[in-house]
């Protein structure tokens, strides 16, 4: 029979084969990160000088960066943890791995893409309208749903609107959209960047960083029915309940328009309405909020079990 001592030592030692694991491939990815977070420099770059063209220094995101105020130090906390990968470390430790090592699980059962198509653009541009049509729905549920609304609120918290605020994401959120996209990503696999669907996604980028910026435009026709506008966004960020329960989607506006949740901008006077939480500080502690988000995402978690049982002890 297995001693006690035994039993903790083999534990441990799975534990730090894990962890040195980890740590190699962490190390393995750092080239593709540094790639990858170059291109969100110069796709950033566009978003600030496009912004700062429209608005003026006083109005623009790199201003309100550099002033460094509480809420933004949590926007650069936020994509610090997940553009450096560090954040789907956290996120794997929040969860204890019982979502990340399932839906790859599922996701190698699906083998080929139900859809397969000769071209790469065809393809990309149908994976990018189903991955809109799916997280608009996503986003939906997030604001509906407490377990998820527990996670996004870190997302609305933000009391000032920036270019960076868009990466302002708990690294739990990314995991649970893994699962929600599993469906997505079975019809359509995401097609290699590359080409006119390179510019393509370069665009969408530059695009949702936009949405956050301090830009008041509704654009027209063309943010009312094609693209989300910024001032569509701001409404979705407003403190009030009526605000930030519309205007859901983050790319396309047929979305709300057909499942009935568009507001209207102009409806709003193309006003910079106030952003944020009214219960929440968009300037806390990046660490302690980061924290606090999780305590909550876990008693909102149990919370079903807590109120079975205080019903039954109450019988």
């Amino acid at each position: 029979m297995t001693s006690p001592a035994e039993t903790i030592r083999a534990i441990t030692t799975w534990i730090l084969a894990k962890l040195e694991r980890g740590w190699s491939v962490y190390v393995e990815s750092l080239p593709s990160m540094a790639h990858n977070f170059m291109w969100l420099l110069i796709i950033a770059a566009c978003a600030f000088s496009i912004e700062l063209f429209a608005v003026g220094w006083q109005e623009c995101s790199l201003r309100k960066v550099l002033s460094l105020s509480g809420t933004v130090r949590n926007d650069l906390f936020a994509m610090f943890l997940n553009y450096s990968g560090i954040g789907n470390y956290i996120a794997l430790l929040m969860t204890f791995a019982l979502i990340y090592f399932p839906v790859k699980l599922i996701r190698t059962q699906f083998g080929a893409p139900l859809l397969q198509f000769d071209s790469t653009l065809t393809a990309g541009l149908i994976y990018i309208l189903v991955a809109d049509f799916s997280f608009y729905w996503f986003h939906r549920l997030a604001h509906h749903w407490s377990l998820l609304w527990s996670v996004h609120t870190y997302h609305h918290s933000a009391s000032e609107m920036t270019i960076i605020s868009g990466g302002r994401e708990h690294p739990l959120i990314f995991p649970l959209i893994s699962i929600w996209m599993i469906v997505p990503t079975a019809l359509i696999a995401p097609q290699e960047e590359a080409g006119w669907l390179l510019t393509v996604l370069v665009l969408t980028r530059i695009h949702g960083l936009l949405i956050h910026s301090n830009i008041v435009s509704d654009w027209g026709w063309f943010g009312r029915y094609v693209l989300v506008s910024p001032a569509m966004h701001r409404i979705h960020h407003g403190v009030a309940d009526q605000f930030h329960n519309s205007n859901y989607g983050s790319l396309l506006t047929v979305w709300d328009r057909i499942f009935g949740t568009w507001k209207d901008p102009r409806a709003m006077g193309m006003k910079r309405i106030k952003v944020g939480l009214s219960d929440v500080a968009g300037g806390v502690s990046p660490l302690r909020y980061l924290m606090q988000t999780y305590i909550n995402f876990i008693s909102s978690l149990f919370s079903p079990i807590k109120g079975l049982l205080r019903r039954h002890s109450g019988t």
